[in-house]
């Protein structure tokens, strides 16, 4: 499942096999629908900018959902913050959501969807930097501090 409207579900997805979309009306009405929609057909592939993940995270885990064959939640499109992508894993850690699906990735919009992505099975990791020193003419960038 791909959440700009789309949810990839099976491993044929690539192959022809299945795809289920979703209109983002839907998501918005009832957020829960997207991640019932990734449990009914097995998906394996989903996507969601970071509002996504903050909105369900904050309506809490719907019963019943089986979230194991998930195996990409790509998560971009706007700033990911870290504390987001936590909430999320510890609210759907009951619906057998592995951590190391959870992908943020950076990206172009005017060139392409990701540029930069944690690879599938690898958990994610975030820096802090100095804003500062990001926005001068300065090349080095001091890292203020890494959380995983």
């Amino acid at each position: 499942m791909v959440m700009c409207s789309l949810v990839g579900g099976g491993p044929r997805w690539a192959s022809g096999g299945e795809l289920v979309l979703m209109r983002p009306e839907t998501f918005l009405r009832q957020p829960s629908s997207w991640l019932r929609a990734c449990s009914e057909f097995h998906s394996t592939i989903t996507a969601s900018p970071n509002f996504g993940l903050e909105l369900v995270a904050r309506r809490g885990n719907a019963p019943n959902m089986d979230l194991r064959r998930l195996r990409v939640c790509l998560t971009g499109g706007e700033i990911v913050h870290p504390e987001t992508l936590q909430a999320f894993e510890s609210c759907f850690g009951d619906s057998n959501l592995n951590p190391l699906v959870l992908c943020p990735a950076y990206g172009l919009a005017e060139a392409a969807v990701a540029v930069s992505v944690v690879a599938p099975e690898e958990h994610w990791s975030a820096d802090a930097v100095d804003q500062e020193s990001a926005t001068t003419r300065d090349r080095s960038v001091r890292r203020l501090e890494r959380s995983s």
